[in-house]
């Protein structure tokens, strides 16, 4: 028995000896396989993979009165990884594009013109210490109902072919996708177009009950026109018709503020009956009755007010 455990032994002893090599050239790929594991998970990703703005936000002024503004987001593009001491270009491609058909635009058509970067993100810099870098996307404030937008960041490369694009397999991050949401109120300008009646008076104080046609025995009379250069749809042309005497100078642009129902002229302080300017202080229009109405102190002659109601 003793005879047999010693040959065992040294059976064992030879075979340790023989598969030594073999074992430290196993741990060596193993080391190898460990290093490549680490440097793998290193990676450049944008903060999520989708997100949404509003073409618009809502300040507050010094008079306590608010105004729209363009709105902004920050967009942030960071790395994994070990080793911070070397800047990190990273490139990037956009794509602007609205989603769907409106009166004003088609879907897939380019949307670019209502946004802007603050930077260059086609070579977009990580500085050396840093995890992350961010720039600003704006979505410029407008009037037109052109529907939501959708925004598409991707990264396409880094200055290092060490990095991966998105967090490691699942490329989550890789792009950035943005719906821009339209807060617009649409407005049927054709349904606008046309001639009006022209109601006036004067409202309060020592004029209150008397009217300008009244006064100067006049009538009038006005034509809306769509202004042919607006972009917006939400603008129209006034003209007197023939055979009325001037009220609103001829020319003169009026445009739809849709989401608050409220109209502007582009002459302001407005000119009436070729006589005095009205400062207009309240506005208004209605879509099912086609009746538009402002009001104001007309010069020094008191408050007044005229409704133009489509005929």
């Amino acid at each position: 028995m003793k005879d047999t455990n010693k040959k065992k032994k040294g059976i064992m002893k030879k075979m340790t000896y023989k598969f030594l090599p073999v074992l430290i050239l196993l741990l060596s790929f193993s080391c190898q396989e460990a290093e490549f594991v680490r440097f793998s998970d290193e990676y450049v990703a944008l903060e999520s993979p989708s997100s949404s703005i509003a073409e618009s936000t809502t300040l507050s002024l010094p008079d306590g009165s608010s105004a729209f503004a363009d709105n902004t987001m920050k967009i942030t593009v960071y790395r994994s990884t070990s080793d911070f001491s070397q800047d990190l270009i990273v490139n990037m491609t956009v794509s602007y594009t609205f989603v769907e058909d409106t009166e004003l635009t088609s879907a897939g058509e380019d949307a670019s013109a209502d946004f802007t970067l603050n930077k260059d993100i086609s070579s977009l810099v990580i500085p050396a210490g840093k995890a992350s870098t961010s720039f600003m996307l704006t979505a410029i404030n407008d009037l037109s109902a052109k529907g939501d937008k959708q925004i598409v960041f991707e990264i396409t490369g880094t200055s290092s072919g060490n990095f991966k694009l998105g967090q490691q397999d699942s490329q989550i991050g890789k792009s950035l996708t943005i719906t821009a949401n339209d807060d617009d109120c649409p407005i049927a300008l054709s349904d606008w177009i046309g001639i009006y009646t022209v109601d006036e008076v004067f409202t309060a104080g020592g004029n209150e009950g008397l009217t300008l046609a009244g006064a100067f025995g006049e009538s009038y009379e006005l034509e809306f026109t769509a202004l042919a250069s607006d972009p917006t749809g939400t603008k129209v042309v006034i003209t007197n018709t023939a055979g009325n005497d001037t009220y609103i100078a001829d020319g003169t642009v009026m445009s739809f503020i849709t989401c608050t129902g409220e109209v502007s002229f582009d002459s302001a302080p407005l000119n009436l009956a070729l006589f005095a300017n009205l400062t207009i202080q309240v506005s208004s229009y209605t879509e099912g009755s086609k009746v538009i109405s402002a009001s104001g102190p007309l010069g020094n002659f008191g408050p007044y007010e005229f409704v133009l109601t489509k005929q």
